[in-house]
């Protein structure tokens, strides 16, 4: 069984209010899980464009 002072530190408070926020109710957990895909993606193709157009940049077909 956990202390009480380990329940009390603010590390465990910001757990808590994360969870009660994102994913106690099935749709917040599934709309977070969408949200972080979309900016996932936006994220990951902005870097891999930005490196390909460095990378071949001057190279013609």
């Amino acid at each position: 069984m956990p202390s009480k002072i380990a329940s009390r530190t603010s590390l465990n408070k910001f757990n808590r209010v994360i969870y009660n926020t994102l994913f106690k109710r099935n749709s917040m957990f599934i709309g977070t899980i969408m949200a972080s895909a979309f900016i996932f993606q936006l994220s990951f193709d902005n870097v891999v464009n930005g490196w390909f157009a460095r990378r071949n940049a001057g190279v013609s077909l």
